[in-house]
């Protein structure tokens, strides 16, 4: 077992310091009922593993667990770095953990990314973090950040849940997830999504839809009237039984059972396995494919089409007319 140290220092010339080695928390003594400023670290392998502020503090239950006002924990790995902030919080020194509530914002710095929610619960000692309420992860493209095109190029995920493994620098997200790259209106939907740093995927049922901006309609439909906004198109549609999306490069792989629809071309795609870029408005795949438009089926092995499949090249194909 490693050697840890744990200190609480106390601004109001009021300091308990463990000087020795310790596996466990000092409690603060009894007299201790409320402080100002308070830092509780912990010094592991000679360095700190992490660092407690708040601004006040309220110790509770004999000297077991204290309510922090504005409180922010630094979260210090090997590989990577985080803040937690919020409003209020909780630290318990028999369970050894925290929980953070209002307003929580927790600053991923490695990955231009944070996580906002209402609640979230964090273990020091695991460098782990989770919530059962809701969620929403902003991320910024990382060619794009400090830059005035870093909004468009952020990707932002939502959830109902989630896990964060601070060490690892991933998290799982559950219930709903909902991933939104806004520079290329393109939105992925499951219910289960891996994260990390410039790439998610999940082995769930995955839908992705490439969103379209309503505009104005060229003009309008009989003299006098003002312009209108345009009838919105659908968008296209894939789905699957499994994918991945990398942020960095923004494109997609879609795998198991694969179904692309285009509303606008009427067509139907069938595949195992496809390749969708946002940015050139492509997909592709060299597996076997099944293109249904109408009454006509046409059958090939490999194929590339626009996006919206309004441009389609199907290799080695086989052509099947319907007979009516």
């Amino acid at each position: 077992m490693s050697k840890t140290a744990v200190s609480l220092s106390l601004l109001a010339a009021l300091a308990l310091c463990a000087c020795s080695d310790y596996s466990s928390y000092e409690k603060p003594s009894a007299p201790v009922q409320k402080i100002k400023k308070l830092t509780l670290f912990e010094v592991a392998k000679g360095a700190r593993a992490w660092t407690l502020t708040a601004e006040s503090a309220e110790i509770r239950d004999a000297g077991n667990s204290a309510a922090l006002t504005n409180p922010a924990i630094d979260c210090l790995q090997e590989k990577s770095s985080a803040t937690i902030t919020a409003l209020r919080g909780q630290f318990d020194f028999e369970k050894r953990n925290a929980l953070f509530e209002d307003n929580v914002v927790s600053f991923f710095h490695n990955d231009n990314a944070r996580m906002e929610t209402a609640k979230l619960y964090y273990s020091p000692d695991k460098a782990f973090a989770w919530t059962d309420v809701p969620l929403k992860i902003i991320r910024e493209n990382a060619q794009a950040a400090n830059t005035a095109a870093a909004e468009k190029s952020s990707t932002t995920v939502t959830a109902l849940r989630g896990q964060f493994f601070m060490g690892k620098r991933q998290a799982t997200l559950e219930g709903t997830v909902v991933a939104l790259e806004h520079r290329d209106n393109v939105r992925l939907e499951t219910e289960k999504l891996y994260y990390s740093p410039g790439l998610v995927w999940t082995d769930e049922k995955v839908r992705i839809t490439k969103e379209n901006v309503p505009g104005l309609s060229a003009r309008p439909e009989s003299s006098g009237e003002a312009r209108r906004p345009a009838r919105e198109i659908p968008p296209s549609v894939m789905t699957a039984l499994r994918g991945r999306f990398d942020l960095e490069q923004n494109n997609a792989t879609l795998e198991g059972s694969v179904v692309a629809e285009s509303a606008t071309e009427r067509r139907r795609l069938e595949t195992e396995k496809l390749h969708y870029s946002p940015p050139r408005e492509l997909i592709w795949t060299d597996e076997a494919v099944k293109l249904t438009q109408g009454g006509t089926v046409v059958r090939g092995k490999g194929f590339e089409a626009k996006s919206d499949m309004s441009e389609i090249t199907v290799r080695q194909q086989e052509t099947q007319l319907s007979n009516q």
